[in-house]
């Protein structure tokens, strides 16, 4: 289907689309019509009625047919009557449906005129009894580049440019990095440093030229650097092997279609120097690779420009193809059919607007395959320019574009202008509304405060930055489980020198207490631990699955108290910071707080998932506590791999309580919900994390072998009591 051959009949050309100014008058004098039409946003009133449409689909018109497919009512009783009834006189209009769709309905605009103004004493809920909304016509506006002018401000989108590589789309390109040059807020185009090796990109007798260079000797040059999605190993990469011969020359043609590509956009961008992971790190040398990583910062942080390839999910696609306009339909039982009616500005000119499918409503507003991928969330964030390529339009990232005024950022995109477009890129905006990666902004702070040793603490703003990075960035895959620490080092390393904390394998020293508080959703299902090193247990970094940091607030009493804690780089001597934000080989967290023993045990649900609960660890006559509890396993360790066994021993390590007001209680006796860690016993003194709990109510029932009491012999333990009371032990998690 071409995104050009819209279908436009002559009743089509008959629905002019014609937006319209809603008064604002004060409420005392509002018109049932002004209140309708402010409540529901209606953009445009069609001279067009419900029976013109019924008459023009018997004629035809595949747009009307649409409208009739299906007619829906919405939020009152009423409604179910009206579609049984004749409402032909009901007219066509046009309003929103979410942030940038369109919608079409049929509103009984007759009533709507001839009620009496809305009185402040009136419910104006009733303005609901007189439209009906067609949720078959679900659309996005888009004119031609030519009509821009006269459509823009209306929010009316620009075409799909459809062929990234053509010379117009290089030339925005250059356009761009000469505007944002200029952008007060971006940085200039001299860097403050060189990676260790870039590629080398010339152009002869119409061919592209390559070869990888050292930069030590080199002055310092305006680079390119890529941001792509692997798709898995990758076949022409630099090796100590290989390191010599691509020194001398590197064959375009056997490039994968991404790396070409980009080679490519940096010719046209007039910049002589690539940066491509895969070919300047050497990729079986694990200290290189591991010196390379830590300088991300700067790699990314220095480049004139960021390639990110957003469209492609491995290397061999490439990002330049031609683009074909989305088959958002096919999973979806909806019209398939583009429509074309004429569009009138405020000034009377007459052009014209497509109606497509929505793609933020029917499915195309999905994730770019490089946002579902760890690695690149930080090689998006670090870069202070973006040029993007995306499956339905290429986009130029800046700090100006990130102030997120639509006029500005239009003047960045090649088509499919979309409101409150927001990604990963803007993820580093502060709480303060900065970007913190930004070099202007980039100024060392004190210390943050420490929650150890404090009863009520107010958590740094930064630190809540870093959470919410933390939070995305676990939510993406990544092939090599062990590159968990590693893919994130970057942004690590900008927060460790902001905040002047010290970074303990993806924790913060002076967080602890709530950092160690993640946990694995209980909608995810339980894996298997991997038998390759990730990092200590009492970090997320040491678990294959998803994971949730802890919501912090104001409320939390800090109980346990940190002893020591060691952790062990697996490279020391990397770059100039001895390897603390890269992978490790051992960590041990020393602390001292109340620990109990309990039994933890699973059942299986009906789904085939297990729920898990606690309780004490039964007496001699088979008596123990059920405890009110949440019960959150990290993996299916070596207690529950094999699916006949359904209880463990476990030590339950109480951390902090999260303090709530309810009503009755005093402002000196919050209620209190213990927050700890379930441990595993692997020798005298030393465990490991299996996951985490929390005790939610404050008395639990007891249980007499397989059956709880009777009601008159059943016997409370106050749960609070219980953990807090626990003999405080130091104990060392590893």
């Amino acid at each position: 289907m071409e995104i050009f051959k819209p279908h436009s009949c002559r009743f089509c050309q008959q629905l002019v689309l014609k937006f319209i100014p809603i008064e604002m008058q004060p409420q005392s004098v509002v018109t049932y019509k002004q209140a309708f039409l402010r409540h529901f946003e209606i953009a445009a009133i069609f001279d067009i009625t419900r029976g013109d449409v019924k008459t023009a689909a018997e004629k035809g018109c595949r747009f009307c047919s649409a409208f009739l497919l299906e007619v829906s009512p919405k939020y009152t009783a009423r409604h179910y009557e009206l579609l049984g009834t004749d409402r032909d006189d009901w007219v066509l209009a046009l309003g929103p449906e979410g942030a940038s769709s369109k919608s079409f309905y049929f509103i009984d605009i007759k009533t709507l005129e001839a009620r009496a103004p809305l009185g402040e004493s009136e419910d104006s809920d009733t303005i609901w009894n007189y439209y009906i909304r067609s949720l078959n016509v679900i659309a996005d506006l888009v004119t031609s580049a030519v009509d821009m002018e006269n459509t823009a401000k209306y929010g009316i989108r620009k075409p799909i440019n459809l062929q990234p590589s053509s010379q117009e789309t290089f030339a925005l390109g250059r356009e761009w990095l000469s505007m944002c040059r200029a952008h007060e807020d971006c940085p200039k185009q001299v860097p403050k440093m060189m990676p260790t090796r870039v590629i080398k990109v010339s152009k002869e007798d119409n061919n592209i030229h390559l070869r990888l260079q050292q930069s030590e000797s080199m002055k310092l040059e305006p680079y390119v650097a890529l941001s792509y999605c692997w798709g898995g190993e990758q076949t022409l990469k630099t090796t100590r092997a290989t390191l010599c011969e691509r020194l001398a020359q590197i064959d375009y043609l056997s490039l994968p279609k991404s790396l070409q590509d980009a080679a490519l956009v940096t010719e046209k961008l007039g910049i002589t120097f690539l940066w491509i992971d895969s070919l300047c790190i050497v990729q079986d040398d694990a200290e290189d690779v591991a010196n390379e990583i830590s300088r991300m910062p700067s790699v990314y942080g220095e480049a004139t420009v960021t390639i990110l390839a957003s469209r492609a999910a491995s290397a061999q696609e490439g990002f330049l193809q031609d683009r074909a306009f989305p088959r958002i339909f096919e999973k979806w039982n909806e019209w398939e059919e583009i429509y074309e009616i004429p569009f009138e500005g405020d000034d009377g000119k007459r052009s014209t607007v497509k109606l497509v499918p929505s793609l933020s409503h029917y499915g195309g507003g999905e994730r770019a395959p490089i946002r579902t991928r760890a690695w690149t969330l930080q090689e998006e964030m670090l870069s202070p320019r973006i040029l993007e390529y995306g499956a339905i339009q290429t986009r130029w990232l800046c700090e100006e574009t990130k102030k997120f005024d639509p006029h500005t950022a239009s003047c960045y995109e090649d088509g499919w202008r979309a409101e409150n477009q927001v990604t990963e890129y803007n993820l580093h905006r502060s709480s303060s509304g900065k970007g913190i990666f930004r070099q202007q902004d980039f100024q060392i702070t004190k210390p943050g405060v420490s929650l150890l040793g404090s009863s009520k603490v107010r958590p740094d703003n930064h630190y809540n930055d870093w959470i919410k990075i933390l939070d995305a960035y676990l939510k993406r895959g990544i092939s090599v489980i062990t590159d968990r620490l590693p893919a994130i080092s970057a942004i690590a390393q900008r927060y460790g020198d902001l905040l002047q904390d010290e970074y303990l394998s993806g924790l913060w020293r002076s967080q602890l207490p709530v950092d160690l508080l993640w946990s694995v959703p209980m909608h995810d299902a339980l894996v298997v631990r991997s038998v390759d090193y990730q990092g200590p247990s009492w970090s997320w970094a040491a678990v294959k699955s998803g994971v949730a940091t802890m919501v912090t607030n104001n409320n939390l009493e800090i109980v346990i108290k940190l002893v020591a804690c060691n952790v062990e780089p697996l490279f020391p001597t990397v770059f100039d910071h001895e390897g603390i934000y890269g992978a490790v080989k051992s960590g041990e967290l020393v602390v001292t707080g109340p620990l109990r023993r309990a039994t933890l045990s699973r059942q299986r649900l009906q789904s085939g998932f297990y729920r898990y609960g606690l309780s004490t660890p039964a007496n001699g006559k088979g008596s123990k506590y059920v405890l009110k509890a949440s019960a959150a396993p990290d993996a299916l360790d070596d207690g529950f791999v094999d699916c006949s066994t359904h209880t463990m021993s476990v030590s339950l390590l109480l951390v902090l309580h999260q303090l709530w007001s309810r009503e009755g209680d005093g402002p000196d006796n919050p209620h209190r919900i213990p927050y700890g860690l379930m441990l595993k016993k692997l020798e005298r003194n030393k465990y490991s994390r299996i996951g985490k709990f929390a005790l939610l109510g404050k008395f639990s029932k007891r249980r007499k072998g397989r059956r709880l009491t009777l009601p008159w012999k059943r016997e409370r333990l106050n749960q609070e009591d219980w953990i807090i009371g626990a003999e405080m032990e130091t104990i060392a998690i590893v």
